[in-house]
């Protein structure tokens, strides 16, 4: 059950619950390296746990990540010092209180201040290195970051445009289909609301949220 932002802890015990954390934190390293499919919404992990490769790869990032933390502590503290602030400011939104989004950009703005910190102590500091490759590439990826932004901001302006890459991201998620049907019954497109009400049903068939905005 959900109660405002609150919800029921996701996963059965403790190697569940600590499995959910090397995701929520392999989701955000993702976000913030290839910030090209942010969303609005995004899937719950899959549990039970099937222990594949896929479940994982999460837990090989997450290792990883605290290698490098441990590592750096000496010789690139700044290093260390980033990746242990991305790690403890994501502990208020990290499921060890259940929150009704198990992940969410918004959630990320705190925590990449450190990945940046991180990012920016790994650029040696000797002028050599500022060369013209180097900054042809970092222009390039300024330009990408730019558009990104500018389609970001696109997708923000209202509510049926939020909620339509939702829907076109994760069509199996209801909370998508259901708030696109809402943003689109207050735009006075009812039709439109109705015709994705009915996509989201062929998606998730008897989906209790999307009979409830029928």
């Amino acid at each position: 059950q959900q109660m405002g932002f609150l919800a029921e802890r996701r996963g059965e015990g403790l190697l569940e619950l600590l499995w959910v954390q090397c995701w929520i934190t392999s989701h955000y390293l993702f976000s913030f390296f290839w910030p090209f499919e942010l969303s609005a919404l995004y899937p719950e992990p899959d549990l039970p746990l099937a222990f594949g490769l896929a479940e994982l790869m999460p837990v090989a990032l997450f290792a990883g990540l605290c290698l490098v933390l441990v590592g750096s502590w000496k010789r690139l503290p700044l290093v260390s010092l980033g990746l242990s602030w991305f790690v403890v400011a994501q502990l208020p939104t990290s499921q060890l209180v259940p929150l009704q989004n198990v992940v969410a950009d918004r959630y990320l703005f705190l925590p990449s201040l450190g990945l940046a910190l991180a990012c920016g102590a790994l650029i040696p500091a000797s002028k050599g290195f500022v060369k013209k490759p180097m900054l042809v590439l970092a222009a390039l990826l300024l330009l990408l970051l730019i558009i990104q932004s500018k389609e970001r901001c696109m997708v923000w302006q209202d509510s049926v445009e939020l909620w339509s890459d939702v829907v076109e991201k994760y069509p199996e998620l209801g909370r998508g289909h259901a708030a696109l049907a809402g943003a689109l019954r207050s735009a006075g497109r009812e039709g439109e609301a109705s015709t994705t009400i009915e996509q989201g049903l062929k998606h998730l068939p008897g989906d209790p949220l999307l009979l409830q905005s029928r």
